[in-house]
């Protein structure tokens, strides 16, 4: 009996005689191409079992993505082969979501939003900080302005002397490094 008539056969056994053709039946998934997934059931391969309910494409989509070696919930509404479609899944390698021109994706490395073309989110804790370092640092040279008195013939001496030791400390230039999120991206 050849791989075909033997995963026929494993089927026919799983459906029984009282499904109506309803079939519903755990296997591992042995490998994920876009979207769809070979599984694995009593040692026979199932060659592309969609992770989508149909094959129409929409701009309003969610893709499951199962991890490789996890157990899913495979369904066929016909009874055979045809039109079989992994219903759940134990572990997720991946989040797709697309709603028109929006898109979330979430795995391993993060979060991407609607292609993730403008880079990391910005850490907002850390934006805050650098702007107020800025801000102390202007209002530093606010009040040594303002406390200065100008003196007749020194040469501007004495507002040297007052914001030397201010102007003597630089302000630390930022990096993108250290203002973006690099685990969400948008």
């Amino acid at each position: 009996m050849n791989k075909r008539a033997q995963i026929a056969q494993l089927l026919g056994d799983i459906v029984g005689k009282n499904r109506g053709g309803l079939v519903f039946f755990s296997a591992q998934v042995v490998s994920v191409q876009g979207d769809t997934c070979t599984v694995k059931i009593d040692g026979l391969e199932l060659p592309d079992v969609r992770l989508t309910p149909t094959t129409t494409q929409r701009d309003e989509t969610l893709l499951l993505t199962p991890a490789v070696d996890s157990f899913v919930l495979v369904g066929s509404l016909s009874g055979d082969l045809n039109n079989l479609c992994v219903l759940a899944s134990d572990t997720l390698a991946s989040v797709e979501l697309t709603i028109g021109d929006m898109g979330v994706l979430i795995d391993k490395d993060g979060v991407v939003l609607n292609g993730g073309k403008l880079g990391g989110l910005v850490k907002l804790d850390d934006v805050t900080k650098k702007i107020n370092a800025l801000e102390n640092q202007i209002n530093q040279l606010k009040n040594i302005l303002k406390a200065w008195m100008p003196t007749p013939n020194d040469g501007g001496a004495a507002l040297k002397g007052a914001i030397s030791t201010w102007a003597g400390q630089p302000i630390i230039l930022t990096k993108t490094g250290d203002l973006e999120n690099k685990k969400v991206k948008q």
